[in-house]
């Protein structure tokens, strides 16, 4: 018999909305979804590394039921382009993709942020350090190390770079959603998703379709690290959308938690405009050619700005 393995697979990006799709998407009775979020089977990928061996992958899927869709969401991949693109493709034959883009200021803020909040970063870098550190990485090459992925996220906003290749791919089987339509209209995203994957969408009446993986900043360094820990531990054993995860998650925001004091200026944000704005130009043109139209406004007034250009 044929090892069932994954034929949905959320490829992208990062701090771009993946978890809250994964988790809507893992409520409805005809997509299976494996206990803990990401899988990363192919992300060695990136780093030039092979994968291990295919039955690992399919062990996450060795509990599926008939379910027509068994979903992998894994959003590194994305930063992995061609490769990576070409390697899903080739094992698990024609999948449907999932690729969430955001804001890449805004995406760059959250990644740093989170960053923050699970200790990844040194103490006394703020956010324009973090935005130095990843820029000199970025120029070097250095950000693909597996030492240096914390750094990465500046890659991973420069759509450009990757986004045609995965469209190449999978071409009408590749679905591009925006996180800021799925923040304003979690509804409306997932019901046209449904519908595209061709499946009802009179579940999604019953759905809880709050907001998921917010970042939070930890008051206890140690209490966070005890609390990442254990949940590392439980993953392995317990669904992400159980009620025991969903009851400790909220006792660890009731007792640990509290607001981040640094804010993003504008001077950074415009700062990090500018680094982004070449590759957002390239990557509305690119979508524009394969039809996406009514795109958040940092993709359309790109393309306002494109056809100013002299």
């Amino acid at each position: 018999m044929a090892q069932a393995l994954a034929n949905l697979v959320i490829a992208g990006v990062t701090k771009a909305g993946t978890t809250s799709l994964f988790a809507y998407l893992a409520q409805h009775p005809d997509v299976f979804a494996p206990a803990g979020k990401e899988v990363n089977y192919f992300s060695p990928l990136i780093y030039g590394r092979q994968p291990a061996g295919l039955e690992r992958y399919a062990a996450h899927y060795e509990k599926a039921g008939p379910q027509p869709w068994r979903l992998d969401a894994s959003p590194s991949y994305f930063v992995g382009g061609a490769t990576v693109a070409h390697a899903v493709r080739d094992t698990l034959g024609r999948p449907r993709v999932l690729i969430l883009l955001r804001n890449p200021v805004t995406r760059l803020w959250s990644s740093y942020t989170y960053k923050r909040s699970k200790g990844h970063l040194p103490r006394e870098m703020d956010f324009s350090a973090f935005v130095d550190a990843c820029c000199t990485h970025y120029r070097q090459g250095t950000d693909k190390r597996p030492e240096n992925a914390h750094f990465l996220t500046l890659r991973t906003g420069m759509y450009s770079q990757f986004l045609g290749a995965w469209l190449e791919t999978f071409g009408a089987d590749l679905r591009v959603v925006f996180a800021e339509d799925l923040a304003a209209s979690p509804r409306d995203v997932v019901r046209a998703v449904l519908r595209w994957l061709d499946v009802a969408d009179e579940p999604l009446d019953t759905f809880d379709l709050a907001r998921h993986n917010t970042t939070q900043q930890p008051r206890s360094v140690l209490v966070r690290r005890v609390g990442y820990g254990l949940n590392r531990v439980l993953s392995r054993v317990i669904s992400d959308r159980s009620r025991l995860k969903s009851g400790l998650r909220s006792l660890y925001a009731r007792t640990n938690t509290a607001p981040l004091a640094e804010v993003l200026t504008d001077r950074d944000r415009e700062r990090v405009r500018a680094i982004y704005a070449p590759s957002v130009a390239e990557c509305a043109a690119l979508l524009r050619r394969h039809g996406y139209s009514g795109m958040p406004s940092w993709l359309d007034a790109a393309i306002g700005e494109d056809r100013r250009a002299p």
